[in-house]
This record gives structure tokens, C-alpha cells and sequence, in this order.
């Protein structure tokens, strides 16, 4: 998900395991982030339960 600090990989999934996502999950991920993601970023990385991947 992109918005102003970044861009975000939070789901993945095998191409021969799954569709693509539907209309209902790609809301909840979105609910995700906006109510749990980036109001803990910080904290998330700190903790390093999240980590900063560079290419």
C-alpha cells in the first residue's frame, strides 16, 4: 500500500495456491493499514516486527 511515508508489501501469496484478491480482502488490508499500520510504524519498526527492505 502506498501513502506518504512509503510503500508497503503486506500480503503475498503463491500465484498456483490462490487468485488474486478479491474486493473484500483488498478492503481489509486497506482497513489494516490505515487503523493498525501506520498509527504503530514506528513502533512496528523499532521492534523490528516490521523491517525496511532496500533494493
Amino acid at each position: 500500500m502506498k501513502k506518504e511515508c512509503g510503500l508497503f508489501f503486506i500480503f503475498g501469496f503463491d500465484k498456483n495456491e490462490t487468485d488474486n484478491i478479491d474486493k473484500s480482502e483488498l478492503t481489509a488490508l486497506k482497513n489494516y493499514v490505515d487503523d493498525y499500520l501506520f498509527p504503530n510504524l514506528a513502533k512496528l519498526l523499532i521492534n523490528k516486527e516490521l523491517i525496511e527492505v532496500s533494493l
